[in-house]
């Protein structure tokens, strides 16, 4: 029995926005949670990512940074799967510096 989700975003970590989610993106919000972790104002900036996110899924645009291109089209999915990124990061700094403390 073949279920497909094609259409339902929501049951599966590909969606539309897959091909323009890229490593390098997605090393990017963890370089960016990794770095929050280190600084004094970490909660602070993290509700920061948080806003600016659900923002980004509210308009229902996709901003990307590298070439300053703001494209249509956002889900909860693709949401979720950047916000992991930089907890990832986060979680990472965390232990970074419980370790050399």
């Amino acid at each position: 029995m073949n279920i497909n989700y094609t259409n339902d975003y929501t049951n599966d970590y590909t969606n539309d926005y897959t091909n323009d989610y890229t490593n390098l993106y997605k090393m990017n919000h963890i370089i960016i949670g990794f770095l929050i972790g280190l600084t004094k104002c970490k909660y602070i900036l993290i509700i920061g990512i948080l806003i600016y996110q659900l923002i980004q899924l509210i308009c229902n645009i996709r901003f990307f940074i590298y070439n300053f291109e703001i494209k249509k089209g956002n889900s909860l999915q693709h949401t979720i799967n950047k916000l992991f990124d930089y907890l990832f990061g986060f979680i990472i700094s965390i232990i970074f510096i419980k370790i050399i403390k």
